[in-house]
């Protein structure tokens, strides 16, 4: 669309445009209703701050967005140098692909947990940026777009979920700009890292350049996880198993770097505690609650 408007009236109208869209989106978020007032945290809580998994996390934020930076920075010059045509081809099937992925599959991760999505899908990033660097028609280059579409459309909302997953709900806040923060540096810094590679080697190397910082977070993300919300469960976010900062449970720190074999007799174990911390907060007085 962006590609029409500036054919059709240059750039002054392309920006015109964007900010009528941005008016009505203005508009549309003012009518939304804000809720309920919530509640202060209480006052003995400790202070904030940022648990390890949490920095797991923003690195792997940060790798994903020098790959996602990489792409749609330097696709339309790529585009346009190799003579491919339009490089409405490529946003068009990105957008499409990543819009119909979060539609159909926005709740797998609540299903199959959150590791099954987030693993096979960053080696899917992975796997479209390094095909763009052997692309040579423009039908790889619609290939290329809704692989990444897809791997983008999966990831980003089940790593949102992971963050929240790890977040007590007074800290949401912060936990989200944390997790976008790291996300944008990422995309940021792509401009200047990849463009030095670009500008010396061509595209085609800086785009393989650019598949190598997905991957290289899987062994991170497989080395230390909380086996639960990885799993798709939600933490307990009460009594002793609130962890200070974001709500990370204590037994977490346990279970980092340890065997499979008996890793699921761990996750039972702390379920089945989970689940009696429940009961016992249920049938305990409401002023006795914590």
């Amino acid at each position: 669309m962006g590609e029409e408007i500036v054919r059709w009236g240059g750039f002054p109208a392309l920006f015109t445009v964007a900010a009528a869209i941005s008016t009505v989106a203005v508009a549309l978020a003012a009518s939304v209703p804000g809720g309920a007032p919530r509640e202060s945290p209480p006052a003995d809580s400790e202070p904030w701050r940022v648990d390890r998994l949490q920095w797991v996390l923003g690195g792997t934020m940060v790798c994903c967005g020098l790959a996602f930076g990489a792409v749609l920075t330097f696709i339309p010059t790529f585009v346009h140098a190799t003579g491919l045509g339009r490089v409405g081809v490529f946003f068009g099937s990105y957008t499409a692909a990543a819009v119909l992925t979060r539609v159909v599959g926005g709740g797998l991760s609540d299903a199959v947990g959150r590791r099954a999505v987030v693993l096979p899908t960053l080696l899917m990033l992975a796997a479209a940026v390094l095909l763009l660097a052997f692309v040579r028609s423009v039908w790889m280059l619609a290939a290329a777009a809704g692989l990444f579409g897809l791997a983008q459309g999966l990831s980003y909302p089940t790593l949102n979920a992971f963050a929240v997953d790890l977040s007590a709900e007074e800290h949401l806040g912060r936990t989200q700009a944390l997790f976008n923060g790291t996300f944008n540096v990422g995309v940021t810094a792509s401009a200047f890292v990849f463009g030095a590679v670009a500008a010396r080697f061509g595209h085609r190397p800086m785009f393989a350049l650019a598949a190598i910082p997905p991957p290289g977070r899987v062994d991170a993300l497989l080395r230390c996880h909380p086996p639960g919300c990885w799993a798709g469960s939600r933490w307990p976010r009460h009594g002793r198993h609130r962890r200070r900062g974001l709500g990370v449970p204590n037994q977490n720190a346990a279970h980092c770097r340890r065997s499979r074999p008996n890793r699921r007799r761990r996750v039972t174990w702390l379920r089945a505690t989970c689940r009696a911390a429940r009961e016992a907060r249920r049938a305990a007085p409401r002023s006795a609650r914590p």
